[in-house]
């Protein structure tokens, strides 16, 4: 299993330093892991959501930001 990762930009603002050209920000386009490559959150990031209330919604994100994550059971490439 191969898993393809990307950004997308949400924040459309003009003044938002994500859409400045001029600012030092330059976004990944986007990474290939390969069959069988561990990955994901070290213990004590995975501890500290296993621990948390899961039993309200919270914002996790609202930075403009947004990953998406495709986990493909055949070969991209």
């Amino acid at each position: 299993m191969q898993e393809l990762v990307l950004g997308i930009i949400d924040d459309q603002r003009l003044d938002t330093p994500l859409n400045d050209t001029k600012a030092d920000f330059s976004p990944f386009a986007a990474f290939l892991n390969g069959a069988m490559v561990t990955h994901g959150p070290d213990e004590k990031h995975y501890q500290a959501m296993k621990a948390s209330d899961t039993t309200k919604p919270v914002v996790v994100q609202n930075e403009g930001l947004t990953s998406v994550s495709l986990s493909l059971s055949v070969p991209f490439i």
